[in-house]
């Protein structure tokens, strides 16, 4: 099992909008210029958690990123894709823009207290053949 610690800033964009992302080497991606991402304000630092098993002889990758936020996220009409940003300023893209698509899960809590946090948990949930790509320039 892998991870991606240290995650200060996760960012969000329409999967369809993907389609001319170049692929020069295995888990790298260059990005076109005209994608654009919007910022997710949550609460730092959030993780992803990268696991791998073997289903008909086929290793597949789950992707679980999850952090949390006082923003409403609505991923029901269009499918997203997601750039998230480590501490170092590695950048990694959660999604392609072709099926499957990362899933997208909150878990909002009624706190009984003031102090306890209200934030929104999310989790995003990515199986593929691949696992989140590393963004080069």
């Amino acid at each position: 099992m892998a991870y991606i610690k240290n995650i200060i800033k996760i960012e969000a964009a329409e999967a369809e909008k993907l389609k001319s992302v170049i692929f020069p080497a295995r888990h790298l991606c260059i990005l076109p210029q005209d994608v654009e991402f919007r910022q997710i304000q949550c609460k730092n630092p959030s993780s992803c958690e990268i696991s791998d098993k073997v289903e008909s002889k086929v290793r597949i990758f789950t992707s679980k990123l999850t952090f949390k936020s006082c923003e409403q996220i609505n991923s029901d009409d269009i499918p997203l894709a997601y750039r998230v940003t480590t501490a170092d300023g590695c950048r990694y893209l959660i999604g392609r823009d072709h099926r499957p698509f990362p899933v997208l899960t909150r878990s909002e809590l009624m706190p009984s207290s003031h102090t306890d946090s209200s934030l929104i948990a999310y989790t995003v949930t990515w199986s593929d053949v691949i696992k989140p790509l590393q963004i080069i320039e």
